[in-house]
Formats: C-alpha cells, structure tokens, sequence
C-alpha cells in the first residue's frame, strides 16, 4: 500500500468508518466526476482535497482523537470548514 492510501485508510479507521469504504470510495469518485478538472485544487495535498471532500459530505465529521492533519493557510482558504474542527498541534510561520 502507498503512503498515501495508508494515510487515507488510517483516517477512515480512526473515524469508524471501516464499514462504509465502498462508500467513501464511491463519495471520493462522484465529487472528482463532478468537479471540472480546473476546479480541482492543485494548492493542496491529495490527500487533504479528499479528506475535505469526506467532511463536505458528512462521512468524517471533525475532530477525530488523537489524529492530526496537516493544515495549511490554502486548505484553511478553500475548505473554512476546518478552522473550528481541527486541533491545531502543529504551528507554522505563515
């Protein structure tokens, strides 16, 4: 398994989500289907854009225990959404 997918199935877990990947899966492709290809970020990570994508639709709802994300001014930018739900353990110089 890629990092990437590791990150992706890590999350999922922590969120007790292991049940419903098929749909996780499924939200993921319908969002990226539905998305002109110039919307798509590109100023963050995949794995953010996905994980803002599961939190849109409701499937992980913030804050998880003790697992913490890389969050960016640009992710902060295009999804406020993770302003208030997220422990901000990690500070950076902006």
């Amino acid at each position: 398994m890629t990092r990437f997918c590791d990150n992706l199935y890590g999350i999922i877990v922590r969120a007790g989500k292991v049940d419903k990947v098929q749909e996780v899966i499924k939200c993921i492709t319908k969002k990226i289907n539905s998305t002109p290809s110039k919307q798509i970020p590109r100023s963050i990570s995949l794995l953010q854009y996905f994980l803002a994508i599961l939190v849109e639709a409701e499937i992980i709802i913030l804050p998880l225990d003790n697992y913490y994300f890389h969050i960016t001014s640009e992710l902060l930018t295009l999804y406020p959404i993770f302003k208030n739900n997220v422990d901000l353990i990690f500070e950076y110089e902006l």
